[in-house]
């Protein structure tokens, strides 16, 4: 988008490179060339961010104070340290991240009350502070998902492998989870997130594939998922408009997850 990138050059930053793509190849691919170029240039971590979240002015520096407190306890295990996440369509509410309670149950906890012994099962790229060398040794963020589970799926290859996800409860960041708005069905209320047609087939695809590989090896993820799929399905049916194209995509999404199908589908 060459307006964008007018934009960045009139803003005169100073040591940044931007790199541009000839075409969409997924937020994978985007996240994997910019982390091998931290690694090109002699950097141990890197963060990523959205283009809808904004970190706080002391976010960096209190994650790293939060990496160095971990590192401590959990050595070279440490692969992840997540933000404060502050959803900017919920009336700035605080995300709670999904916490292992027993093998096959689970717990949804504030960054206020998570302790550095918790095991977090998942946290998303944006404002995350990320080791480049256990990145790099386990193997990229999986292009072939293009996107949507993208970074639960690294979550998962790291708790196979016994790494640490941890979280700075003080490092603050406002994202925009998704195109939110409250509606209320027969007095219930529901908060639908109104992705497109296009995401939803990404989603319902990438979860079988999710499903295949891990359901297995961290079960109380799993059942996580079920539920929330459960409920995302739900809200769908009951909130969100474009319903018929929406069910469609994610009948053809489940299928091709099925078939193995994966990479970028044509618009």
């Amino acid at each position: 988008d060459k307006s964008k990138l007018n934009q960045l050059n009139e803003m005169g930053l100073h040591n940044v490179e931007v790199i541009l793509s000839p075409d969409n190849l997924g937020i994978a691919n985007s996240l994997n060339v910019g982390a091998k170029l931290a690694l090109d240039l002699g950097y141990e971590w890197c963060i990523t961010f959205d283009q809808d979240s904004t970190p706080d002015k002391q976010m960096v520096k209190l994650l790293q104070k939060q990496q160095k407190a971990l590192s401590e306890l959990y050595g070279d295990k440490v692969a992840i340290v997540a933000p404060n996440i502050v959803d900017q369509n919920a009336n700035t509410k605080n995300c709670k991240y999904l916490v292992e309670n027993k093998k096959f149950t689970f717990v949804r906890k504030s960054p206020d009350v998570i302790s550095n012994d918790d095991k977090i099962l998942v946290v998303i790229t944006s404002g995350t502070l990320t080791n480049l060398n256990i990145l790099h040794d386990l193997g990229f963020f999986k292009t072939d998902l293009f996107i949507d589970y993208v970074d639960t799926e690294y979550c998962m290859r790291l708790i196979v492998n016994d790494y640490k996800i941890g979280v700075a409860k003080d490092a603050l960041l406002t994202h925009n989870l998704g195109q939110k708005e409250r509606k209320k069905v027969c007095g219930v209320e529901f908060v639908p997130t109104n992705h497109s047609a296009f995401r939803r087939y990404y989603i319902a695809r990438n979860s079988i594939y999710m499903y295949r590989n891990y359901a297995l090896k961290v079960p109380s993820w799993f059942v996580f998922d079920l539920i929330a799929t459960t409920y995302n399905s739900i809200r769908i049916i009951l909130c969100e408009r474009d319903l018929f194209n929406k069910v469609k995509f994610c009948v053809r999404g489940y299928f091709d997850g099925v078939l193995g199908r994966m990479g970028k589908i044509d618009d």
